[in-house]
Order: structure tokens, then sequence, then C-alpha cells
């Protein structure tokens, strides 16, 4: 009896040694309460109501000073502030917060005042050295590897950025941005099945967690859907993209090109079309909805409309030539200029030949 009581009392009191989870990963995990309280802090920053988001977040950073999402969003409202302003004057905006967070990191000299600074740093060098520092500061602090990793993504360097990764996740396998980067590693590779699983794997831990942004959740699903359909799977996609949230122009052109990309699979081209057009609409600048249409109007057999289409994408693909974040996409943008002019070029050949009159020496 006395062994029963014993072992009975190690079990009990088993879980009162243990540190809580927010001690464990301070840069990230937080008490279920304060986790609600973030989420009203999030609702209050969709609701444009930034003072009583500022009031609550400021109170969480007080009580987690080293939370690094409590202060990313408390970033997020001051850069909300800026929304609204001419580009110039945006601009300004950010770059007096720039440097006020680097300065604010020399000062404290602390991990998470230095992934704050990187956050909001353009210079990719200069970003590089803050996250190293934050590393060297606290090797626990899993957003120095995990930065070092997006970085490294943007610039298309994978393999580096896949070292990086696993760093941060043997710090914090849990770590949400961290697996959220490592499925997009995983489609970017064409691992479609493994990226599938991951993907449906994180969204079933994140769509509920106030600490990832649901912009972050949409992409997310997008990247899904794109899965589903390189995998056949159109009408899944359909289901993953019902469920889509999107939170800007962007996403919601890009929903409604996977649409249209899930639609030609079932044959209506009609319905693509138009899908493709609202994509068009819904985000002007964008190249992919131009490029998509195109690719549609060729197929029509309407090769002015078609031509018309690729010049338009050509004009945007040049005008964003420059203003690319990172060599892959730089790479990217290459590419579908190159493969616009291919068919603006072509296209505009067949015209010249219909043009030429019938037996013409």
């Amino acid at each position: 009896m006395a062994l029963l009581v014993a072992l009975a009392g190690c079990r009990a009191s088993g879980p009162i040694d243990q540190e809580p989870p927010w001690e464990l990963h301070p840069y990230d995990a937080l008490p279920a309460p304060d986790l609600e309280t973030l989420a009203d802090a999030r609702e209050c920053l969709a609701r444009g109501e930034l003072e009583r988001a500022e009031r609550v977040l400021r109170e969480l950073v007080r009580l987690y000073p080293r939370n690094v999402p409590v202060a990313a969003l408390l970033q997020e409202i001051d850069l909300a502030r800026l929304d609204g302003y001419e580009p110039g004057v945006r601009a300004a905006g950010i770059e007096r917060m720039r440097r006020m967070a680097r300065g604010r990191a020399e000062r404290e000299d602390t991990a998470v005042a230095h992934v704050l600074a990187a956050r909001l740093e353009g210079d990719r060098r200069a970003a590089a050295v803050l996250l190293d520092r934050a590393a060297d500061l606290d090797p626990r602090c899993v957003w120095a590897p995990y930065g070092r990793a997006h970085a490294l993504a943007r610039d298309g360097e994978d393999d580096a950025a896949r070292l990086e990764l696993e760093r941060a996740l043997q710090i914090d396998p849990e770590h949400l941005s961290a697996r959220r980067l490592e499925t997009q590693l995983l489609v970017r590779a064409g691992a479609s099945s493994a990226a599938a699983l991951a993907l449906e794997g994180w969204l079933e831990v994140a769509a509920g967690d106030p600490r990832v942004a649901p912009r972050v959740v949409c992409a997310a699903r997008l990247d899904l859907a794109v899965v589903e359909l390189l995998m056949g799977r159109a009408q899944t996609a359909i289901e993953v993209l019902d469920e889509s949230r999107p939170q800007d122009a962007s996403q919601r052109a890009r929903l409604l090109c996977l649409r249209a990309a899930a639609t030609l699979e079932s044959g209506d081209f009609d319905l693509a079309l138009t899908q493709v057009r609202a994509a068009a609409e819904a985000d002007p600048q964008a190249p992919l909805p131009q490029l998509q249409l195109a690719l549609l109007l060729e197929d029509s057999g309407e090769p002015d409309r078609a031509r018309a289409a690729w010049t338009e994408v050509i004009a945007l693909l040049e005008a964003r030539a420059g203003t690319e974040s990172g060599r892959e996409q730089e790479l990217s943008s290459l590419l579908k200029r190159i493969e616009a002019q291919v068919h603006l070029e072509r296209l505009e050949a067949d015209l010249e030949a219909e043009s030429e009159p019938v037996g013409n020496p």
C-alpha cells in the first residue's frame, strides 16, 4: 500500500515540476487566457480599433517581454497607422520605425530587440547581422535561425535555408512559423504528397492560433489548393478554396486564379475565363491573372485580345523589375517576362502570316 501511495504521489507531482511552455519557449508560448487576449487584440486590429489593440498588446508585452508574436503585432499596428498615406510618406514612416527599432536593439542588447529590428530591416545583410547577434545573446531564441532560414529561402538558397530551419526546429519542434516555412520549401521542391500532409497538419494547428496572422493562414490554404491541383485533385482543391478567407486584393486574385485552374479541369472554359477576368480586376497590378488570361485567350482563338493581354503582362512584369525582394523572385519575374515575350512574338508572327495575301511569293 505504501508503495502504491508513493507511486501515485510521484505521478501526481510530476507535471508540477515541469516548466510551463511559456518558460520553456519564452519567445512564442503564452498561457491559454493570454492567447485569448491576443486573439481579442488581433480582432481589434482587423476592425481598425488600433488604440484599443495597442493597449491590450502593451500589457501583454509587459507580462511577456520576450514574446515575439506579441511584439511583432505591435509593430503591425504602427505599420497600419501608415496605411493610406502616399508611398513616399509611408516609406519615410517605415524608415523611422526601422531606425527606432535598431536604436532600441543597441540600447537594450536583448535577443528579442534584435529580432524585431531585423524584422523591419530592408537590407538583408544588416538583418543577418541583427539575427546573428540575437543568437549570440540567447541560443534558445528560435527566431534567429528561423529568420536566417526565411531570408535564405527568399533568395532561393533552399539547401542553406533547410539547414537553418533544422536549427530552429531543434530549439522548438512546434514553432509555427518554422513549420510553415518547412511546408513552403516542400511545395517548392515539388514534393506534392509530403507538402499536402504537412500543410494539412499545419493548418489544423495554426488556423485557430492568434499568434498566426489570418493572411498567413490563407496563404497556406492557397498553397494547399495548388498542391491538390498538381496532384490532379481539382474537387479537393475547390473545397480548400471554399475555406480560404483572402485578406487583401493579392490573395483574392490568387484564389480566383486557382478557382479558374480547377474549373478548367472540369472542362468549363467560359467560367474559367470569367474567373480569371475577375482575378485581373481584383488586383490589376498582379501579373499572374493577366498571364493566365493571356493563355486562355490564346487557347480560345482570340489572337488580337491575347496579344493585348500578353503586352499587358510584359508591362506589369517590367514595372516590377528591380522591386522584387530576393533573387528567386527576380528570376521568376525574368522567366515570366521571357515566356510572355515568346508568346507575344509568336502571336504577332501568326497574325502577320494571316494578313499576307494568298499566293504571295
